[in-house]
């Protein structure tokens, strides 16, 4: 029998961890931190060798230590922070944190590293801001939406995507990883000097200040019951995404280019659901849906939405959001602007995460079920037909990292999905196989392959599925399997265009 795993060994290296970093002179060490982040490397992997997410994570508890910033203390050599790099490392081992085997699922275990580790892997897009821009930019001044913004932050939403749209071109190529307000003075006359500090000021925080902020994330596991320290925390995503800046003097460090972009592409999102989930999510909601729709429509299928569906079967009935037909196949999509908590995303626990999943892959599940329930009793002409093949897919706002219906099963249990179907007649539900859960990121570039004709949207689909059913074919994520179908991957036209549009207007202002 598996050894029921303890946070025993975590605790007691951790407090070796934070005796260390007690010793030594709190800014010293962030200095050490940031420059091994920042020393040149000869391409990604090299990078990726110096495992940033922990580099990051010590960066974090250096700012937490009880006795941080208190004069006198020891100023570390190289090899001190060596030795204590060393230490970091050591969380790796037997003991000290979760192993996979010591997961419910080793999906679990998969996700919590996608989260800690991918940010760090994936591409850093141009067209991220420009994705932000069609879900906010066309929203009147007085929009709840807007207005909240305004003043959380204190300048405008197309004022900030522009602003963020600099800072990424800034730190796309540069070497220096720094930034000043007088930096923007040569965008001449597209920002004031106030707004730019506005914006810096949203996304930094001063040394002094970073304690505080990271003490509210310990604050908000309090409040759940859940230690401040624990051993999920080697796995978490790092807190600075919302603060990836580090104000010094008069000058913004940026502590990761990587964690900046992804703080840049979701900064709004994230701020207003911050202030208040339920309100930002009802008006959130409606623009996502748009967005998706509008990536549906690119690709010439024929489709209904929920509008139209709810006409024809009631608007109390369960539905998705939209269904396409395409060769004898129904895809229900639906469109979930949610994002993964931060407990969701390193939990351990399959119940855990499937209370956390309820308002997304699991609701998703359930609405399409009810739909083909619909589809079944009242089958005419000018509605919906029962096809041979159904297929579900559910675009998320960010990542949840379930991959498909069938590990999504194996992550929080088949008889937990089959609940969801029970009520659907066995040849019409639709296969565990067949289910995809993917980000918006990978919707738009699946969408535009379908345009380009790269590949048909069912044909994808079914590759995706005959993949999956070997486990050295199967896929983390739904973008894998179009690498691996060897198509070309383009990203949308519209966001390009309208990328390229925001560069050519901040030249036009280049002194």
């Amino acid at each position: 029998m598996k050894n029921m795993y303890t946070a025993e060994g975590f605790n007691s290296h951790y407090i070796r961890v934070s005796e260390t970093i007690r010793k030594y002179d709190t800014l010293a060490l962030v200095e050490f931190c940031l420059a091994y982040l920042h020393a040149p490397v000869k391409d990604q992997f090299q990078y990726l060798q110096r495992l940033p997410w922990l580099v990051l994570l010590l960066l974090k508890w250096t700012f937490l230590e009880k006795r941080a910033f208190k004069r006198g203390k020891k100023i570390p050599s190289l090899a001190d922070f060596n030795d204590l790099l060393q230490l970091m490392h050591d969380f790796g081992k037997k003991d000290i944190s979760r192993l996979p085997d010591q997961y419910e699922n080793i999906r679990l275990f998969f996700r919590a590293m996608a989260y800690q580790q991918f940010i760090f892997q994936q591409p850093i897009r141009l067209t991220s801001i420009a994705r932000q821009k069609f879900y906010f930019g066309s929203i009147s001044p007085d929009h709840y939406i807007r207005k909240t913004f305004l003043s959380l932050v204190g300048i405008d939403i197309p004022v900030f995507l522009d602003l963020s749209q600099a800072l990424f071109i800034k730190f796309f190529d540069e070497k220096d990883r720094r930034v000043s307000i007088d930096w923007f003075a040569s965008i001449r006359g597209a920002f004031s000097d106030k707004e730019v500090a506005l914006f810096l000021g949203a996304i930094s925080k001063s040394v002094n200040e970073m304690r505080s902020a990271l003490n509210a994330r310990d604050k908000d596991n309090f409040d759940l019951g859940r230690p401040v320290r624990s051993p999920a925390e080697y796995w978490e995503q790092t807190p600075l995404v919302k603060f990836p800046l580090i104000k010094t003097g008069k000058s913004y460090v940026c502590v990761d280019y990587h964690v900046l972009s992804r703080c840049l592409e979701g900064y709004v999102y994230s701020r207003l659901r911050e202030n208040d989930a339920k309100v930002f999510m009802a008006n959130f909601g409606p623009l996502f849906e748009n967005y998706v729709e509008r990536t549906i429509i690119s690709t010439g299928l024929n489709f209904v939405s929920e509008f139209d569906i709810k006409n024809w079967y009631g608007h109390g009935s369960t539905t998705v959001d939209f269904v396409l037909e395409d060769a004898d196949a129904n895809i229900f999509i639906d469109a979930k602007g949610v994002e993964m908590s931060y407990q969701g995303k390193s939990t351990p626990d399959s119940e855990e995460l499937a209370k956390w999943l309820e308002t997304s892959a699991l609701k998703a599940i359930k609405q399409a079920h009810g739909l083909i329930q619909n589809i079944a009793r009242v089958e005419v002409d000018q509605r919906l037909t029962l096809k041979k093949r159904n297929y579900l897919i559910a675009v998320t706002y960010s990542e949840l990292y379930v991959g498909g219906g069938r590990t999504l099963a194996e992550a929080v249990g088949e008889a937990r999905l089959g609940i969801l179907t029970a009520a659907v007649a066995p040849e019409n539900r639709i296969p565990l196989e067949n289910m995809f859960f993917m980000t918006i990121k990978e919707f738009d570039l699946l969408a535009e392959a379908v345009r380009k004709k790269e590949i048909s949207l069912s044909e994808m689909l079914d590759y995706a599925v005959k993949a999956g059913e070997d486990p050295k074919t199967e896929k983390f994520e739904f973008l894998q399997h179009m690498y691996s179908a060897k198509i070309k991957i383009t990203e949308p036209d519209y966001l390009v265009e309208e990328a390229v549009s925001s560069l050519k207007a901040l030249a036009a202002h280049l002194t």
